[in-house]
């Protein structure tokens, strides 16, 4: 009889994560791997399997969206600065990466409302010394 295969340790399934969905940034999750759904028997972590699971729909753009709003703004984190280092051809495809749901809503809110420079709305009454008049 063949000898049983030993179980996969944790740092041995590490590489599995990172190329299914490398979440040091948005950008890393928008081009991590969105096709691969299987890795044999099934006797993979339950993290891991999430993530083959979500690879198996047919709208890969849906697939990276869902990445990007479940593994890099997690247990609500909103590391809004990572966009003004992106190029701008990126920038609207990590934009449209967390609209589309009411949590991605609540995160553009944030992000605009983090970084209005961004987006080119400045407040002159700030940068101008004086006080802005009522009307």
């Amino acid at each position: 009889a063949p000898a049983p295969t030993p179980a996969m340790t944790d740092a041995g399934w590490a590489p599995f994560h990172r190329l299914l969905c490398d979440a040091s940034s948005v950008e890393s999750i928008r081009t991590s791997n969105h096709a691969l759904w299987c890795l044999g028997d099934g006797s993979v972590p339950a993290d891991l399997d999430a993530l083959l699971r979500s690879n198996e729909r047919d709208d890969k753009r849906e697939v990276a969206r869902r990445k990007v709003l479940e593994y890099h703004f997690r247990n609500g984190e909103t590391n809004m600065h990572e966009f003004l280092d992106m190029t701008l051809n990126v920038l609207p495809q990590a934009i449209f990466s967390i609209c589309g749901s009411d949590a991605g809503r609540s995160l553009l809110y944030e992000l605009f409302r983090s970084l209005p420079s961004l987006f080119g709305f400045v407040d002159k009454a700030k940068f101008s010394g004086t006080k802005r008049k009522r009307q």
